[in-house]
């Protein structure tokens, strides 16, 4: 892990929670940052949450049907 990023020092480290649930967290920590590369990995960070919770769900809604922000 980037010691130096704000965006991974401020996650929880319990991973064990729901993904939907890490996926909101990282989007709402994601509106509060002004680091471009931070909001880009927490971006990228909510995505993958968002596959886990389709997989666990047996969703299957495609990664592209994800509205843009």
């Amino acid at each position: 892990m980037n010691k130096g990023s704000a965006a991974a020092m401020s996650l929880p480290e319990d991973v064990t929670e729901n993904p939907a649930v890490q996926a909101r967290r990282c989007r709402k920590l994601a509106s509060n940052m002004t680091n471009q590369s931070d909001i880009d990995l927490l971006e990228h960070m909510a995505d993958e949450y968002d596959l886990q919770a389709d997989a666990a769900s047996g969703s299957s809604a495609q990664y592209s049907q994800r509205p843009e922000r």
